[in-house]
């Protein structure tokens, strides 16, 4: 009787986690992108500092609400 309440604890744990991961998993992704574009426009950025300009999490306004715009980089180019 001891064994099987063990193994219902532990598929209700692994359950709980599993739960919580596909939950959060879209999150730490898109956060994980974001940092690899941040790092390479930052390359970008000491490469030729002069001429390009850098925009990070801008807000823009829409009906209801905002956007967030990630990046925007301004170039000549």
């Amino acid at each position: 009787m001891e064994g099987i309440i063990q193994v219902v604890v532990i598929f209700f744990v692994l359950g709980a986690i599993s739960i919580w991961v596909n939950k959060n998993l879209p999150k730490w992704t898109g956060k994980a992108g974001e940092r690899r574009v941040q790092k390479e426009i930052e390359k970008l950025e000491k490469l030729k500092p002069n001429q390009y300009k850098v925009f990070h999490d801008l807000y823009i306004p829409k009906a209801g609400g905002y956007s967030q715009i990630d990046h925007i980089v301004v170039s000549e180019f």
